[in-house]
């Protein structure tokens, strides 16, 4: 029964493997992911459907050469392709490239050719690699760029021709086929004249911006303020007369698009030239169309700066003006009189406001209700101190009790020299305020989520740094981004991802105090600069309510989404830290978050600085602990969970530091790993624990076996059982005798190097468990495969078995699995006697943990060894538990 059902559950694995190998299948076609091998027998490239797709050619073909492939792309990608091609089939190093593909039609894509490195001791016998499409991405990263530059040059008060040339320039970025100039109409001549043109040549905007009399275009050919689409200049009557220029220029098409602003005024033309005949496709138009809008944008803002400008010119010139609004002040600052346009403005008649006190009227109060006192205000002021007061940040009171944003020029009047009074010259603002906070919006917010976006949290981090330095005010800035967002772009589609990202930004909001700032940095990338942190404690009770809050699951266009983030913390108090250093922590801290597992919070404080200095230290001196016999071993048994017998024991390195005193392994361990250091150590532990076997057998105690836990660096290598077996025969002892316990990690990353080794080392009596099983993300076809003898299940799950129910089933489908594939299970990290009745009613036979045996050294373990079986065995088995344990 039990065979049965072992093969009825492979069969059902069979069936989940091949749903899932279907579903990526699926997945790559709809993410437009192509594959690529290299055949090294026959110096060939192999193109799947997708990739040959993607390189626009026909499914099943493709050039099988890379001579072929550098021919399809830009002559300047070329020599960097095959340099990394190249170091890729040598294995040097892996491939992740971007290039330009060249079409038949000039039309150019831009695509990411990518491929990881083969392992360090030889190359693949058969390298793969992914291609996709980069082109949207491409220039989606190119608009935003350029809109941000320009919204900012705007800000800035930058010339109108740097803005426009930056317009330009950024269509010929993106598609390096085209050849943009943008035309302004000149108001007085009704003609079009050259307002940039970056790379367009000389000779042809020469022609276009001719003086009158000379050769101009057939106007009735292309009337002002109309699309004109031109597939071949030298057939289309508009362009006879600049025939000699558009050969000269190299250019063959043209599309004129015309520049409208707000009210669809023609402000002139934008036009992109192709050195090819033909027509621009679908992505070519929309690109243009949103440059079209940038530059009418422009020319609209630049035409209100002009239009101030020459305003106050006219104040100072021309009291009495029909579009401006003008009175003038006695000493007293009673109005003395008033023009029809300013009264207007103000809600009243001229005479309603002669003879009263105009800053009681009219110009009382500020825009947030604050009073003004006379001697602050600044049309008084200008009558004492003899100069003239430009203002631009006011309001003035309307007579049913609105305000509205003025702009104003105060001039004191003189008669004969003293002074008589003053004249004030206003303009109603509104309109221009409303799109400079526009404008601004544009330019610090951002424009999916309304959040401030890199450049405004840049800003005000840096007013809180200034802040803290001058006050020590400790904050918190905490940097996170979302966990499984490119799943869901992925799987249900970027307008899906988007919604996401706004209700993410919701929820952010709601999460925070109304003093703190949330921004949207990129992507899925959000930050929070927390103000007024007094203690470390404030500062992660918001990162753990930011991290529960947002795994909250999330309900959009029909779909349940579970998308929680990872959360990097930096704590500023009495430090003065500047805010490059302050990103770069926080950089740090979520790559700690995220290594943690999803859905954490983590920290960066000076004590990770002292351990990186620490860790650099003990790195430094591991090969010498080897060598001087600083490192020893201890041992923890493995027993049956009813009985106490020992079956196996656990070989756990120990470092006693001659300054540090003893260390655990997980003070070192990983730092032999990060540093490749692990074939001494991990050679040096096989060793030890070699000879301490063989001492326990000469001497007759019972162990069973000693497991070693083995690295992935030492399978990698290629010579683990060459070690093991060797080590053994030096020794004297049967390779039988010793267990190797390896990661999830090991068996997937590693699989050609583990199946050649693992073959060996079965053949020669040794058993392989895998460790940690259960937090992986296996094969477990894979794992039919792979000739192990036991599972190891991870100590957090036995942890959380007996009080949380995923954990639980988890360990319930291990134990299941196992014993379908006929493989023994071992618990490890068993603590109370909760978890081991829970385990034996579940049906695992073993177990190791403090409840049972600590780590030990070899003197106190052999008064366990000495009669087979740990002292305190299990106590008081349930009957269900019993009933378990005997099936």
């Amino acid at each position: 029964a039990d065979l049965r059902r072992g093969e009825s559950d492979l069969r059902q694995l069979q069936t989940t493997l091949d749903q899932a190998r279907h579903d990526l299948a699926q997945a790559r076609r709809i993410a437009g992911l192509g594959t690529w091998d290299w055949d090294p027998e026959s110096q060939r490239l192999i193109w799947s459907d997708e990739a040959a797709s993607l390189l626009h050619c026909a499914p099943g073909t493709g050039p099988a050469s890379l001579g072929g492939l550098l021919l399809l792309i830009h002559p300047e990608d070329r020599e960097p392709l095959a340099a990394a091609f190249r170091r890729f089939i040598d294995g040097l190093e892996g491939m992740d490239c971007q290039y330009r593909l060249l079409l038949p039609d000039g039309e150019v894509r831009f695509l990411h050719q990518r491929a990881d490195a083969g392992p360090e001791t030889a190359a693949p016998a058969r390298p793969t690699g992914t291609l996709r499409d980069n082109t949207e991405a491409h220039r989606a990263s190119i608009q935003q760029e350029t809109r941000d530059r320009v919204l900012a040059l705007m800000v800035g008060g930058a010339p109108l021709s740097d803005i426009l040339d930056a317009i330009a320039a950024s269509i010929e970025a993106i598609d390096q086929s085209l050849l943009c100039s943008i035309m302004l109409l000149d108001t007085e001549t009704h003609r079009l004249r050259v307002g940039a043109a970056p790379r367009v040549p000389s000779t042809l905007m020469a022609a276009m911006d001719s003086p009158p009399g000379g050769p101009e275009p057939d106007a009735s050919a292309h009337p002002l303020g109309e699309r004109l689409l031109v597939a071949d200049l030298l057939y289309h009557p508009y362009w006879q007369a600049l025939s000699g220029a558009i050969e000269s220029a190299g250019v063959r098409a043209c599309l004129s698009e015309p520049i409208r602003d707000s009210e669809g005024e023609v402000l002139g033309a934008f036009d992109v030239y192709s050195r090819e005949p033909g027509k621009p496709d679908g992505c070519q138009l929309a690109t243009i169309g949103q440059a079209v809008s940038l530059v009418a944008m422009a020319l609209e803002h630049a035409r209100d700066r002009n239009a101030r400008q020459a305003a106050e010119e006219r104040a100072r010139l021309l009291l009495e003006s029909a579009n401006e609004g003008i009175f003038g002040l006695d000493l007293d600052g009673v109005t003395t009189f008033i023009n029809p346009t300013g009264a207007r403005m103000l809600g009243y008649q001229p005479a309603d406001l002669v003879g009263r006190n105009n800053h009681t009227s009219v110009h009382h109060t500020k825009s947030d209700g604050t009073p003004i006192d006379e001697g602050e205000c600044q049309m008084l002021t200008v009558m004492r101190t003899g100069q003239d007061a430009q203002v631009s940040d006011e309001v003035l009171w309307r007579r049913d009790g609105t305000s509205f944003p003025v702009e104003y020029r105060a001039t004191p009047i003189r008669s004969h020299g003293p002074i008589i009074g003053a004249v004030v010259v206003f303009h109603d603002i509104t309109d221009r305020k409303r799109r400079e906070q526009q404008i601004h919006r544009l330019a610090f917010y951002d424009w999916l989520t309304g959040l401030p976006n890199r450049r405004l949290f840049r800003t005000r981090l840096g007013k809180r740094v200034g802040t803290q330095r001058r006050h020590q005010e400790g904050f918190a800035l905490h940097f996170l981004d979302l966990d499984r967002f490119k799943e869901v772009n992925d799987t249900l589609g970027h307008p899906v991802g988007d919604s996401l990202l706004r209700e993410v930004a919701q929820r952010l909001q709601s999460l925070v105090r109304i003093t703190d700032t949330v921004a949207r940095l990129g992507g899925d990338e959000f930050a929070v600069i927390q103000p007024d942190v007094a203690e470390l404690a404030d500062a992660a009770a918001l990162a753990d309510k930011i991290v529960k809050g947002l795994a909250e699951p999330y309900r959009i266009e029909g779909h349940e989404i579970l998308c929680g983030a990872s959360v990097g913390v930096v704590f500023a108090a009495d430090e003065v830290i500047d805010p490059e250093a302050l990103l770069s922590r926080a950089d740090v801290a979520l790559y700690k978050a995220k290594s943690n597992g999803r859905g954490r919070y983590a920290f960066h404080t000076d004590e990770m600085t002292r351990q990186v200095r620490r860790d650099a230290a003990l790195a430094g001196r591991l090969d010498q602990a080897v060598r001087e016999g600083e490192l020893f071993l201890h041992y923890q048994p493995q027993v049956e969970i009813g009985s106490g017998r020992i079956v196996a024991v656990e070989a756990l390195v120990r470092w006693r530091h001659p300054v540090e005193g003893i260390l655990p392994p997980d003070d070192f361990v990983h730092l032999a790993e990060r540093r490749g250091l692990f074939h001494l150590l991990g050679g040096w532990v096989i060793a030890a624990a070699a000879a301490q076997a063989k001492d326990w057998q000469d001497r007759g105690l019972r162990f069973g076996r000693v497991t070693v836990n083995v690295s992935p660096q030492q399978v990698r290598s290629g010579s683990l059982a060459d070690e093991v077996i060797v080590t053994a025969q030096e020794v004297g002892i049967d390779p039988a005798l010793l267990e190797l316990e390896l990661t999830e990690t090991a068996l997937l990353e590693y699989g050609e190097h583990y199946r050649t080794q693992v073959a060996v080392l079965r053949e020669a009596g040794v058993r392989i468990t895998v460790d940690d099983f259960g937090t992986g993300f296996s094969s477990l076809t894979y794992l039919r495969r792979a000739t192990v003898s036991a599972l190891k299940i991870d100590r957090q799950l036995v942890r959380e078995l007996t009080w949380d129910g995923d954990s639980a089933e988890i360990v319930s489908a291990v134990l299941a699995l196992a014993r379908s594939l006929g493989l023994d299970t071992i618990a490890e990290g068993v603590e109370t006697e909760a978890q081991a009745q829970a385990l034996a009613s579940l049906g695992c036979q073993r177990a190791q943990g403090v409840l049972f045996a600590p780590p030990m050294d070899p003197l106190a373990l052999e008064a366990h060894l000495a009669v087979g079986k740990v002292v305190r065995p299990l106590r008081g088995l349930t009957e269900k538990a019993a009933e378990a344990l005997g099936r």
